[in-house]
């Protein structure tokens, strides 16, 4: 077991709120506990600035620069979720309820197979991936095709609600994808209004 393997288990195990690094830009950041990993990945129930549960994102190790147990921060988070719990705003989504069902059934390795499961599903996802020019870069949509290599995604785009899009994405180069967040049952509810896609 290597450092970060052994870092990552110890934080899974003593359900630790801690926040990870792993985009391009250094000031922005994913808070969470981590519910699963494989070698390659981790699952983490995403905690947002208001201490609400906003998700679950699964991220590509490689891309992870640190991982922080103990910060200033996630001190104040610890408050406001704890605010959240007592005044009912915690999990309005049972994002909990989803992520025990997406731990206790997911096959490894975990990416490809939530990836299949999305695509089966039609599940509205958030797919984040580093551009040409080294950016972070993201797109909300569902997906149109799993390969080896790629990944292809629906979207629109809510300043241009005329017509949906399809965007290419490989698959070596995504970092995250985002499930049963406010952002994705925001799209999805666009979605269904507009296009009359079927979730």
């Amino acid at each position: 077991m290597n450092d970060l393997t052994e870092k990552i288990n110890k934080i899974k195990v003593n359900k630790q709120l801690v926040e990870i690094q792993h985009f391009c830009n250094p000031k922005t950041f994913t808070v969470g506990y981590i519910s699963q990993f494989d070698e390659t990945t981790i699952i983490v129930k995403t905690i947002d600035p208001n201490g609400k549960i906003n998700g679950i994102i699964i991220i590509e190790r490689k891309n992870i620069v640190t991982i922080s147990e103990n910060s200033s921060y996630l001190t104040a988070i610890k408050i406001k979720e704890q605010l959240a719990k007592k005044q009912g705003y915690y999990d309005i989504w049972q994002i909990q309820e989803k992520m025990q069902n997406l731990v206790q059934h997911v096959s490894q390795p975990i990416m490809a197979a939530i990836l299949v499961k999305a695509l089966v599903n039609k599940i509205v996802l958030t797919i984040g991936w580093t551009d040409e020019n080294q950016q972070d870069t993201e797109v909300t949509g569902y997906l149109d095709a799993v390969t080896d290599d790629e990944v292809r995604l629906i979207y629109t785009d809510e300043h241009d609600l005329e017509s949906l899009w399809i965007v290419p994405i490989r698959r070596m180069k995504i970092n995250f994808i985002r499930l049963y967040s406010f952002q994705t049952y925001e799209y999805q509810q666009i979605l269904r209004i507009v296009f009359n896609e079927k979730f």
